[in-house]
């Protein structure tokens, strides 16, 4: 559940005894913005003295610079002051500078991120001020998710931030609005107020994202694997490899220069066989037809050995055919005596009929 007094309860105490840090990098990024504006500032303050519109003495950073130089400096600020309140949301200890410009080392990141954050957010408010109102809250944990998690692209932070952000941008705009004191101090003290109240609204921000994260784990809607290195890291991987794999055929030149002379020797005991089984099966064929060649008498003389049991068997066999035959010449006369029989019988049937 989205609690707003729990994550700014949570925010005073993790700053409590840490804010030295904070201030310090909020008046480090004060002093840029200040830097960057400087030169149109002065320009308007004589325009307003004078009233005479003159080239300022000082190049104008957004017409020399350009707009992307703008995004580049509001992208590596952003980055930077997230991944400290990040750092600080994890530890307990007090937080030191140099976290804050190893934050800058993500400057990439940063700067794509606003560019492709501002690219959505421009083209939402073409359809109207309330859809683009509306989409910069959906986007409002981007630098949130690459400060945390470095290795991602800023396509996949952006749409993680409109995941975990689904139905909780009221909710963010209702957090928002309770800062609406803090907004009007900073102004009223020249942005001095912003010392202080810019690390607690971003440690507040940062318990909410923490908190709507881990609503989004339980819900399935995302998962750790979500937060994974991207394909780009595997590349990077398959890199090394492939380099390790091109240093590795020094050693394997090493051991098959070792091991040549026996894979050799393997070849030739391999061939050797072959070519004295060949010579061998040559002479099992001439010792086999030898063989055959002193046998050849003795299967002359099988015949004469088993034509002896055939002239005995022989009589045995037309005994045996003729005793089957005998039978059928004795039954042969019987079915005429049979036929004689039946006619005596019927004459004699005729005869007392007659009568």
């Amino acid at each position: 559940m989205f609690d707003r007094k729990k994550y700014k309860s949570i925010a005073k105490q993790q700053l409590q005894g840490r804010m030295q840090t904070p201030v310090i990098c909020t008046l480090v990024i004060l002093g840029i913005l200040y830097v960057m504006y400087l030169p149109d500032q002065i320009q308007r303050s004589r325009f307003a003295i004078t009233g005479i519109s003159t080239q300022s003495t000082f190049p104008e950073p957004l017409a020399v610079l350009g707009p992307l130089m703008v995004f580049f400096i509001f992208g590596i600020i952003n980055i930077a002051y997230s991944y400290l309140c990040i750092v600080m949301s994890h530890t307990k200890t007090p937080a030191k500078f140099s976290t804050f410009i190893k934050g800058f080392s993500f400057w990439l990141q940063g700067f794509l991120g606003f560019l492709w954050k501002f690219l959505w957010c421009f083209l939402w408010t073409l359809a109207g001020i309330v859809p683009g109102f509306v989409k910069a809250y959906a986007y409002s944990m981007q630098f949130f998710i690459l400060a945390e998690h470095p290795h991602l692209t800023v396509r996949k932070a952006l749409h993680i931030s409109c995941i975990i952000t689904n139905g909780h941008k009221a909710d963010l705009f209702k957090l928002d609005m309770t800062f609406l004191g803090w907004y009007i101090l900073s102004m009223l003290t020249g942005g001095l107020f912003l010392l202080w109240f810019l690390p607690y609204r971003t440690m507040t921000f940062i318990n909410a994202y923490h908190d709507i994260v881990n609503e989004a784990f339980k819900s399935g809607i995302l998962s750790p694997e979500d937060f994974e290195d991207p394909p780009a890291e595997d590349e990077g991987l398959d890199a090394d490899k492939a380099l390790n794999a091109d240093e590795a055929p020094d050693t394997d030149e090493a051991l098959n220069a070792d091991e040549a002379p026996d894979t050799d020797e393997a070849l030739n005991a391999v061939e050797a066989p072959d070519t004295d089984e060949a010579l061998n099966a040559d002479e099992a064929l001439n010792a086999v037809e030898a063989l055959n060649a002193d046998e050849a008498p003795d299967s002359d003389e099988a015949p004469d050995t088993d034509e002896a049991p055939d002239t005995d068997e022989a009589p045995d066999t037309d005994e045996a055919l003729n005793a089957n035959e005998a039978p059928d010449s004795d039954e042969a006369p019987d079915a005429p005596a049979k036929t004689v029989i039946y006619d005596i019988q019927e004459n004699d049937s005729t005869k007392e009929s007659s009568k």
